[in-house]
């Protein structure tokens, strides 16, 4: 009699958590993580995994139809939707387009509070008394400015199509003046996004950035450029430009043509994108057209909840949403409850004073409804504004490196006590068939199934579908091996 192997006596311990390992553009096979989280436990040398963050209630008062965009920090937001641009609740008159509206805070005082810009023009909004909008009318204010703007030492700036960046009087966005310009020439590539970096200007282009600092020119702009921080990678479509605690991130473009996604630390830039990524990253091209509408309805967001900052992308037409995890660098897709993309766009925060202590709260724009909403962590918020999404674990194929067919006497989930069960099936035919669904109750003290007949390779799919936090490290397969 052949003796049993290891994984009888004690039963071999699986992760759950796999990064995408997408093998083309289809994203139906392969080890994934869909509505989920990873977050690793340094003491205990594993991942658990939990929920992606939830949506909690509007904190907006009006919504509708797009274009859209929001800023919040502190106590005041501002955003557009329907139609119509609010500061605080207060309806403004800023021009409305079929580009996302733009909104930069100055600090100026009584000249300024926010400037408001889109691919039709800009304005400043001020708060004299009540809130208010004058539209920039300087002839020499660019028209057609590509999306993006920078505010570095009192001066503002945008760029146009042909790279050249224009620039406002000190600390008046309401004048321009036509010497203080200055061109991202360095390659001969079209202008994409202007962004402000860190102490820096940066211009993205189709295939490079160029680099500026405020060299406190007397004539002409007060920009200079930094040669030497020239970078090779352009932008490809510049509403997937965001920050997160001054990092930058964005969707890059070569001369190659493959996207990926860049994160800029400092001046050093750096792909975070992974190969089964990147096969993903196509559907957020191509880049939109000239005048800088949002015309393949590319959307972005950065959320910090729950220990965990994250960086997302969403593709209207394609109904996909990617999310990477900054601080685990691991990936995900996040669905609505219906399967489709999640609806969650930008980002930001409100403070408020409660019985004298200071709550913050993390939001962002609906762009199904046009409303800002409440975002946190599955222990605050474990659903979406009620309605229960679908978290889905998807392993990898394992064979424990062993060239033999395995009897699969059980399964064992390490979890914590959870009311609802979960369902589990099994694919061992490259994950187009899979067993019937089975359900373990979570609420046994060791949630176990057993006789799970005989596999050669095998990959698992776990669903969890209820209003419960989730915290679920790995599984436990009771095995024997059979005979060469």
């Amino acid at each position: 009699m052949s003796p049993q192997v290891a994984t009888v006596n004690q039963p071999a311990r699986i992760p759950l958590v796999s990064p995408p390992e997408w093998r083309d553009t289809t994203l139906t096979k392969d080890a994934r993580l869909i509505n989920c989280i990873a977050e690793f436990v340094p003491q205990r040398k594993r991942y658990d995994v939990k929920k992606r963050p939830g949506i909690g209630p509007n904190t907006s008062a009006h919504g509708g139809t797009g274009p859209f965009g929001m800023f919040a920090a502190g106590s005041t937001t501002f955003y557009s939707t329907g139609g119509v641009f609010y500061a605080a609740e207060s309806p403004l008159s800023i021009p409305v387009s079929s580009a996302p509206t733009e909104i930069y805070i100055l600090g100026l005082g009584s000249t300024g509070v926010a400037f408001v810009k889109n691919d039709v023009g800009a304005s400043i909004i001020t708060h004299p008394l009540a809130w208010q909008s004058t539209p920039i009318t300087d002839p020499n204010y660019p028209p057609g400015a590509l999306p993006g703007a920078a505010w570095l030492d009192g001066t503002f700036y945008v760029m146009n199509r042909n790279g050249v960046i224009y620039g406002s009087n000190f600390e008046d966005p309401t004048t321009w003046n036509s010497t203080n310009t200055i061109a991202a020439q360095n390659e001969p590539d079209a202008g994409v996004a202007l962004v402000k970096h860190l102490i820096y200007v940066l211009a993205l282009k189709q295939w490079t950035v160029e680099v500026f600092y405020d060299a406190g020119n007397a004539t002409g702009s007060p920009l200079s450029p930094v040669p030497e921080a020239l970078m090779t990678y352009g932008c490809a479509n510049p509403y997937t430009i965001q920050d997160m605690d001054g990092t930058k991130f964005w969707l890059t473009s070569t001369r190659q043509g493959q996207p990926q996604l860049l994160r800029l630390d400092g001046l050093t830039p750096s792909i975070v994108s992974t190969p089964p990524v990147d096969r993903a990253l196509w559907a957020f091209l191509p880049s939109p057209n000239n005048s800088g509408a949002n015309t393949y309805s590319t959307y972005s967001f950065v959320l910090k909840v729950g220990g965990h900052r994250y960086y997302g992308l969403t593709s209207v037409p394609n109904n996909l949403t990617l999310a990477y995890d900054m601080d685990q660098q691991l990936w995900y897709q996040w669905t609505d409850s219906n399967g489709n993309y999640w609806p969650i766009a930008y980002g930001g925060f409100l403070t408020a004073n409660v019985g004298g202590t200071v709550m913050t709260t993390q939001i962002a724009q609906n762009i199904n409804t046009g409303r800002l909403v409440a975002i946190d962590a599955d222990y605050v918020y474990p659903t979406d504004a009620g309605t229960v999404y679908t978290a889905d674990i998807y392993t990898e194929r394992f064979d424990l490196n062993i060239d033999r067919v395995k009897q699969h006497g059980g399964l064992h989930l390490n979890s914590d006590f959870r009311e609802s069960p979960v369902m589990v099936r099994y694919t061992d035919e490259d994950y187009v068939n899979w067993s019937n669904p089975q359900y373990i109750a979570m609420d046994n003290m060791r949630p176990y199934l057993s006789n799970l007949g005989s596999f050669y390779r095998r990959a698992f799919h776990f669903r969890i579908q209820d209003d419960e936090p989730l915290r679920m490290p790995e599984m436990d397969l009771q095995l024997d091996v059979g005979p060469a």
